[in-house]
């Protein structure tokens, strides 16, 4: 067997917390799809499952402990700023 040298990265705490993935994501693009759900990957995780179509964005969001909606909802009014900003240049304050 080889041996290599780790380099300090992998064994610092920041590292493992930085590969947790509190927010997992995946797209679908088959368009026939009106629904896809993509879970999270860690306890306290969300997921967000999403199609994009050609007037929309359908998204899914999972939580193993019943914050979804609220994540969902939060999204949802991110999106509609961010829409208002670049669709009609709405200017920033």
């Amino acid at each position: 067997l080889h041996r290599y040298n780790i380099p300090a990265l992998y064994s610092d705490p920041a590292w493992t917390r930085m590969r947790t993935d509190h927010l997992s994501t995946s797209n679908c693009g088959n368009q026939a799809l009106s629904l896809f759900v993509f879970g999270p990957v860690v306890n306290d995780g969300f997921g967000l499952g999403y199609i994009i179509k050609r007037d929309c964005i359908l998204v899914a969001v999972s939580h193993f402990h019943g914050r979804a909606a609220a994540f969902a909802t939060l999204l949802e009014q991110t999106l509609s700023h961010l829409s208002q900003l670049f669709l009609h240049q709405v200017p920033l304050r």
